[in-house]
């Protein structure tokens, strides 16, 4: 049994998750699985419309009038996969000029910046799936 910090219930061990501590062991969280889920609710949103277009204004001097026009031009899909995606396509730019190079779909933007934008990386990996 245990007692949760938050709504003072005397609780079995089994109401509440499980957490590592820095030396890799396992505790109990202090807050009961039902205190520590509605400590959650709203803490994580989604970008709206408007926030989003804030942000790639600021990070990459884009207007959404931009965005727009270059997400047409591309037909909604990916720079890279041609894919299309529901969710936003991410904003492409060179980390050394910040000059926008297209819009990639989550995954091809990850492994670009995985490979640090490096065409030998991108290179080797193409010899090494051959």
């Amino acid at each position: 049994m245990k007692q949760c910090k938050k709504c003072l219930k005397l609780l079995p061990l089994k109401n509440f998750y499980n957490k590592l501590n820095k030396n890799g062991k396992s505790y109990k969280r202090g807050k009961c699985k039902n205190c520590y889920s509605n400590s959650r609710k709203g803490r994580i949103k989604p970008y709206a419309e408007e926030d989003y277009f804030k942000k790639i204004k600021y990070l990459y001097n884009l207007s959404q009038k931009e965005y727009l026009l270059l997400f047409n031009k591309q037909k909604g899909k990916c720079a890279i996969c041609l894919s299309k995606t529901k969710i936003r396509l991410c904003v492409d730019h060179d980390h050394i000029t910040g000059e926008v190079r297209g819009l990639l779909c989550n995954k091809c933007n990850k492994m670009l910046g995985l490979s640090h934008d490096n065409p030998k990386i991108i290179k080797r990996m193409l010899k090494y799936l051959k």
